[in-house]
């Protein structure tokens, strides 16, 4: 796969980009927050197409689909009475899903072929996962904040060797909870990660960190190192979501994070370069509570894209839903947005980004013919009834059509 060509370069060269977007229907559920938080990652995108994971009365789902748009697989049931799942896919196509079950983290991988069987990881609550080349990156709570890694189809114990990011007892007797993750190479090319992890950490009573404190904030690991803050951005009290990415060709990471400071509710993405230890930049999404959501295009440029469920703007909970992309350096004060935000849903809860760019090459003659210069999905849980949910997929593609030209030999890049 290769590397696009920015949009900017496109839009120099004439190619005039052509929008398309849709809804599908990827399943529905007698649950409400069937995706259970935009902390980990539900929905992923890969060689084979879209892979996603939800919850029901039942336990954990699987489905899949080749393009989004094409009709899903039925849903598949991963756990009988298990949920808070997580997914990821690595480098050689292989699926990861991990999920909650008894106090219990468990983990299965599908290697195209079939599912393995259910493998225990470790104890703890909540988990999210992240792939880095073939090896799978995870972090979770329970008992503090932790992370490990292993090959994608050689799953470990990790109760023993798992790092911690921050211990249950630092100031004093703890609670953890809502991981994020993201990892990117240490630098454009490198096989050393470079890994962020988020959380939200509380303390009850009176510590050395103060009384009641409530935070959410990111750490980050290179290499063998140890773990430190990541200078990303942090939100106060009344903790309502968290959301990690990073680009892998630039080193501009995100954090999205909605909570209550001082009686002040706001959802707000953040920005840094991680390679350059560049200026934090920030944003405000909105003055109120949100839940949000944000994915890092595999881009030349720093181009990303959040979603935003506007859940207090109702009676029920479900509120307005909404994307937006576009692209973000350090040296700019604020986004250079694709165009205007775009309206998901009137009545959705859980909304997920993702991200990804590709162009299709001719294989014989190495030369850039045409692709979609941008896929980009958002992975909603909207209410239909009191009782009746439906999960649903919406993309936007950026279309583009190139003369098919001679790229020196070396061809057009993509992830």
């Amino acid at each position: 796969m290769t590397n696009p060509l920015p949009l900017s370069l496109l839009l120099l060269a004439g190619l005039s980009p052509l929008a398309q977007a849709g809804q599908t229907k990827v399943a529905t559920v007698a649950q409400p927050f069937a995706l259970y938080g935009v902390n980990a990652a539900k929905l992923a995108h890969g060689s084979s197409g879209l892979q996603a994971v939800f919850t029901t009365p039942a336990g954990v789902y699987y489905s899949a689909s080749a393009s989004g748009a094409s009709p899903w697989s039925t849903p598949l049931l991963l756990a009988s009475g298990a949920n808070r799942p997580a997914i990821a896919i690595t480098q050689n196509g292989m699926v990861a899903v991990a999920y909650h079950r008894a106090n219990n983290i468990y983990y299965r991988y599908f290697n195209q072929y079939t599912w393995s069987a259910p493998f225990l990881l470790t104890g703890g609550d909540e988990v999210a996962l992240a792939a880095f080349r073939n090896e799978i990156h995870v972090a979770y709570t329970g008992y503090g904040v932790r992370w490990a890694k292993f090959p994608v189809n050689t799953p470990q114990n990790i109760s023993v060797n798992a790092e911690f990011v921050v211990p249950m007892t630092l100031c004093g007797p703890s609670m953890s909870a809502t991981p994020a993750i993201a990892v990117i190479p240490i630098a454009r090319g490198s096989k050393v990660p470079l890994v962020l992890v988020g959380f939200q950490f509380q303390w009850y009573g009176a510590t050395a960190c103060g009384t009641g404190v409530q935070l959410f904030t990111v750490y980050t690991r290179t290499g063998a190192n140890s773990w430190y803050p990541a200078g990303l951005g942090a939100g106060g009290p009344g903790a309502v979501s968290i959301s990690l990415a990073g680009n892998p060709q630039t080193g501009d990471c995100y954090a999205a994070i909605s909570s209550v400071q001082d009686a002040t509710s706001e959802a707000v993405l953040w920005t840094r370069n991680m390679w350059t230890g560049g200026p934090l930049r920030s944003l405000t999404l909105l003055p109120r509570r949100a839940i949000v959501s944000v994915a890092a295009f595999n881009s030349t440029t720093p181009r990303f894209r959040i979603a935003v469920s506007d859940f207090t703007q109702s009676t029920d909970g479900y509120g307005p839903a909404w994307h937006r992309s576009g692209a973000w350096t350090n040296a700019d004060a604020a986004p250079n947005w694709d165009g205007p935000a775009l309206t998901l849903s009137a009545n959705a809860r859980d909304v997920q980004a993702l991200a990804s760019e590709v162009l299709t090459v001719d294989p014989k003659s190495r030369v850039i013919c045409k692709g979609d210069l941008a896929r980009r999905y958002a992975w909603i849980d909207q209410k239909l009834t009191p009782t009746s949910f439906d999960l649903l997929l919406d993309s936007d593609v950026i279309g583009v059509t190139i003369p098919c030209t001679a790229t020196g030999g070396g061809g057009a890049n993509s992830q």
